[in-house]
């Protein structure tokens, strides 16, 4: 019935309806002619539609024309950032991605005025207008407001975009086609490239979802051109796109999916030593894991571990318990048991520590999916919640696709991934505090080395 119908992808009435309109007549309507398919399809989806109707060159070469369009008359529009515009994240579903479009404007809480004792090695921070921050930080119906403002701002910003055509600010990029459309158009991705790395045009804030999936293509692709690229969309703090299930920056996914290459290899070991805290170190194992990148993840870590500086020794030793392997549980019960009391012992029980607590999601887990009695399984989910974090990602869909899992329990997992979301920020936050940690140490802003790194730059 779509099919044969008059529907048009730009006259939905909203992006629901856009998305799976389109959906519909890139997946079945292969048979229609690629000039009468385009008014059915979203441009978001175009580059899906040319994969499932095999790349035909004519087709490949068409979508490349339609792309450098929109990106010629995005640059060539006037553009003037909101204020503040660096406190905003676009929360999206980079994992489960349900819509294309379906994104959630998220503001940065302002933090407050942060009281360090002189204890410390740095005191850190000036006092300078002290007071009045201070009031300011208490003031939760000013900060809430300002907030609320804030986002209204946003929203009518990306609507002023969306008239001025721009259909790519604050979106998701969709991948499909567009390697093949590099390479049947090079000048086209050379010249996105070029803008994309000029400070003056800022396309990075236009259209980042655009550029994040020019620079996954050419980390395989070009290496060193897509790494000047990630490192330009990586310093830039305006609207980031976030995955909204694992609260980690897209960009992030780029090197860690990208084929090994020196260049590649090089943005991943600069982005684990210059880690600040153990949630930095803990997002990039996780990332490593769930792209498959194990191999050079234990290289890494017998490389540290292998190390003369105990600095270096005890964050190999974190970086194991990161890890979601039995493998690494194992390797630290090994470096405890050779090792005489001391404070490298010490990192090695904090990382065991952690290791463990996904092993108990792990057991928690199966007994809620296959335990018989229908109480005991609501105790063991409860008990899962009070030990899972972001690894659950990396191994709980594979537990889910069991046979003989009664109906039930999905339907409980799926009723409440909510709180599983929930309950994995809260565990790293309040149990782990791996925001507050640095090799198992607390850190306080300002202090120095390595914690001072990012002052020196």
């Amino acid at each position: 019935i779509v099919l044969d119908s008059t529907w048009i992808a730009s006259l939905a009435d909203d992006d629901f309806e856009r998305y799976w309109g389109s959906i519909i007549f890139a997946e079945y309507g292969s048979f229609l002619p690629f000039d009468k398919l385009l008014k059915h399809i979203s441009v978001e989806l175009l580059g899906y539609a040319v994969k499932k109707r095999g790349l035909k060159k004519e087709e490949v070469l068409n979508y490349s024309k339609i792309l450098h369009h929109l990106w010629q008359k995005i640059t060539n529009q006037i553009f003037e950032l909101p204020l503040e515009a660096e406190q905003v994240q676009v929360k999206t579903g980079l994992l489960t991605p349900s819509c294309a479009l379906d994104y959630r404007l998220d503001i940065k809480r302002n933090d407050g005025f942060k009281l360090v004792s002189w204890n410390f090695v740095w005191g850190g921070g000036s006092l300078q207008d002290g007071e009045e921050r201070f009031a300011e930080s208490l003031n939760i119906d000013a900060q809430m407001q300002r907030n609320k403002n804030l986002l209204q701002q946003v929203h009518k910003f990306a609507e002023k975009q969306q008239k001025l055509g721009n259909e790519w600010f604050l979106h998701n990029f969709n991948i499909d086609s567009l390697a093949e459309v590099i390479e049947a158009c090079p000048t086209h991705a050379a010249q996105w490239l070029e803008a994309g790395l000029d400070q003056s045009q800022n396309l990075i804030v236009r259209c980042r979802g655009f550029y994040e999936a020019l620079c996954e293509i050419l980390l395989n692709k070009q290496p060193e051109q897509g790494s000047k690229l990630f490192w330009k969309i990586y310093s830039d703090k305006h609207f980031q796109i976030t995955d909204k299930t694992t609260r980690l920056p897209s960009i992030l996914f780029k090197p860690f999916k990208a084929d090994d290459s020196n260049s590649v290899i090089e943005i991943r070991n600069s982005l684990i030593k210059e880690a600040l805290t153990d949630q930095a170190l803990f997002e990039f194992v996780w990332l490593a894991q769930y792209c498959k990148k194990t191999n050079w993840l234990n290289n890494l870590i017998s490389e540290y571990l292998q190390s003369e500086q105990g600095f270096e020794q005890a964050k190999g030793l974190c970086l194991l318990g990161f890890m979601d392997t039995f493998e690494a549980g194992k390797q630290l019960d090994e470096w405890i048991a050779e090792k005489p009391d001391s404070w490298i012992r010490d990192r090695a029980k904090y990382a065991k520590h952690i290791h463990e607590r996904n092993q108990w999601a792990h057991h928690w887990f199966q007994r809620f999916l296959m335990h018989s009695e229908t109480l005991q399984a609501w105790a063991a989910f409860r008990l899962f919640l009070q030990c899972v974090d972001r690894r659950f990602w990396l191994w709980g869909t594979e537990m889910l696709q069991a046979q003989d899992i009664p109906y039930e329990r999905i339907e409980h997992y799926q009723a409440c991934r909510a709180s599983i979301i929930k309950a994995t920020k809260n565990n790293e936050e309040k149990e782990f505090k791996l925001d507050q940690k640095l090799i198992g140490s607390n850190v306080k802003d300002g202090q120095l080395w390595p914690w001072m790194g990012k002052y020196l730059n």
